[in-house]
């Protein structure tokens, strides 16, 4: 795979969270609306996020805060949360697939071309993932998977495949598929072939991830979830532990320097509960200023590492420096998140962090002299 173009945020002017094909024509869809790449049109434009894009009979839609929307004039033409194209072959019929979320559980089943239900079924809990693989259908979900078969008439042949956070699948071979998650990786045979029984997983990987519930001595730290504790020996090697994490460092939402006082704005006591939370606010010396984070990303923690202000977002950490009567960003780290803690070294040299979804690892300061601002180590995974 070779890469031809890069385009970043601001030159799209929407913050990517999907890609979609319709006819050959790609669609960039994400906060702030939906991008046709080859002619840079914009539909949708708005605050909030737009999902992918299928091609109907009625023409090219996209979904929007539960509405399925029609590029073209803003239309609303039904209610769903995802969409997606299929391609089996299920007769004359151009079917859609579709995933209607509530709090608690989805309605998961297909369409035809003008948008009209055929069929559908409830699946509990959040779908993360929809996916239409060899001619099956396939909801990802925290707790599981569900597969069926896609007909004209509706969906056949259900089987539930027993896995904690998955996220994604996809095939790689016959009856072989790749399955990605907070787990970690794994392979999955779906049927009984020559190689093995069915409903199985195999080639499995594990990686530290969802790690809800942290607790750190300052060289040690322990996360985990129902999926499973970790211990992360602080700059060295990450490996599953069976010992339960009896009590937690929570995320903070403030922090004292020589800056002064910095929170962020709405923050209260549990910091995974902020849905607003955009900016933190530094007040000293007489002044008050206010630190945007970058578009779509949410503050999730703050640490006061030296002397500088260290702010773990859903995209990395950025890391400001009071200068005079205000502060500059002086370095920012992206790493894959939610970063939700931040433990200083004694040495104030770095910090180690801890992402929801990213594993864990240590950000070390070094001058611009040292050919890098800053090195990053990662948690490794563990077969």
């Amino acid at each position: 795979m070779m890469v031809v173009e890069t385009m970043k945020e601001k030159a799209l002017g929407i913050r990517p969270e999907s890609l979609s094909v319709v006819d050959g024509e790609l669609y960039v869809s994400g906060l702030g609306g939906v991008i046709r790449l080859d002619t840079g049109e914009r539909f949708l434009a708005g605050t909030e996020v737009c999902g992918r894009v299928v091609g109907t009979a009625v023409g090219r839609v996209s979904t929007r805060h539960g509405e399925i929307i029609r590029l073209s004039d803003g239309t609303i033409l039904g209610h769903a949360t995802d969409l997606q194209n299929i391609s089996a072959s299920v007769g004359s019929s151009k079917l859609i697939a579709f995933v209607d979320q509530t709090k608690d559980s989805a309605r998961v089943g297909i369409m035809d071309g003008d948008l009209h239900e055929l069929a559908a079924v409830v699946v509990a809990g959040e779908v993360t993932r929809l996916r239409e693989i060899n001619g099956r259908l396939w909801a990802v979900t925290p707790g599981g998977m569900t597969t069926w078969k896609i007909a004209s008439g509706g969906l056949s042949d259900e089987q539930k495949i027993r896995v904690r956070g998955a996220l994604d699948i996809d095939m790689v071979g016959p009856n072989t598929y790749a399955i990605a998650g907070t787990f970690g990786r794994a392979l999955y045979r779906l049927e009984a072939d020559e190689s093995g029984p069915g409903d199985e997983f195999f080639a499995t990987t594990r990686e530290a991830g969802r790690l809800e519930r942290i607790l750190s001595d300052g060289r040690r730290i322990v996360g985990g979830s129902d999926e499973g504790n970790w211990i992360y020996i602080t700059g060295g090697t990450c490996e599953p532990s069976r010992n339960p994490i009896q009590t937690v460092n929570p995320p903070s939402a403030v922090a004292f320097g020589a800056f002064g006082k910095a929170t962020i704005e709405g923050a209260d006591s549990d910091v995974f509960t902020i849905e607003s939370a955009h900016r933190v606010v530094v007040i000293g010396n007489g002044t008050s200023q206010t630190i945007q984070m970058p578009q779509g990303a949410y503050a999730r923690t703050l640490a006061t590492v030296g002397s500088d202000l260290w702010i773990g977002h859903d995209d990395g950490i950025d890391i400001w420096r009071l200068d005079g009567a205000k502060m500059d960003r002086v370095g920012k780290i992206r790493l894959q998140g939610p970063i939700v803690n931040i433990f200083p070294r004694r040495t104030n040299d770095g910090a180690s962090w801890v992402s929801l979804y990213g594993g864990m690892g240590v950000v070390l300061w070094r001058p611009i002299e040292d050919a890098s601002v800053a090195s990053v180590s990662t948690t490794p995974s563990t077969n």
